[in-house]
């Protein structure tokens, strides 16, 4: 509609902008993006500290660090390509990346994610007070850095919008001046 299109260019206007279909997504969305950056600090804290005990100064441990998360998260977002795949165009097989990597699937790294993941999603308080039920269609913004969820919009079953975000979960309308 009209609206959407419109509530989807201002968000776009403060970072990447998304839809999703019911509330209840908004668990999932937080499980991913809201709490997701300190999922990465903790890979690179790990990685970091791990390169230190193998014998890199802490400033070198550091910038590799940083460095190949932010060549790793620009292929991501400019190929195009899967992470599934590009993991596969960097690991040579028999190499020392393929080594690293299947250590990393024997201590099941795939189900430590979704073990954390899963618990993200079941802390979150969804927004219904006031005895209204705002579940319906919502729209959401990251901020230009992708680190947090910064506004949802809602619409409810009889129509009316309301902001929501974690610091005020009331589902009050949105008065227009």
């Amino acid at each position: 509609t009209e609206q959407r299109s419109l509530v989807g260019k201002i968000l776009q206007a403060m970072g990447f902008s998304g839809w999703v279909s019911r509330e209840e997504l908004m668990d999932a969305v937080i499980g991913v993006s809201g709490s997701g950056p300190a999922y990465f600090f903790l890979v690179l804290e790990a990685m970091q500290k791990v390169a230190q005990e193998l014998g890199l100064p802490e400033q070198i441990a550091e910038e590799l660090s940083l460095h190949t998360a932010l060549g790793a998260s620009r292929m991501a977002m400019e190929s195009g390509i899967s992470a599934a795949e590009l993991r596969d165009q960097v690991t040579s097989p028999g190499g020392t990346t393929q080594a690293a990597i299947q250590s990393f699937q024997q201590y099941g790294l795939e189900d430590i994610f979704r073990s954390a993941m899963t618990s993200a999603v079941a802390r979150p308080s969804s927004p219904r007070s006031n005895g209204v039920d705002c579940r319906g269609e919502m729209a959401l913004t990251l901020d230009a850095t992708g680190f947090d969820v910064r506004l949802v919009l809602t619409r409810d079953v009889r129509g009316a919008v309301y902001p929501v975000n974690r610091w005020n979960t009331e589902c009050t309308p949105w008065q227009y001046n």
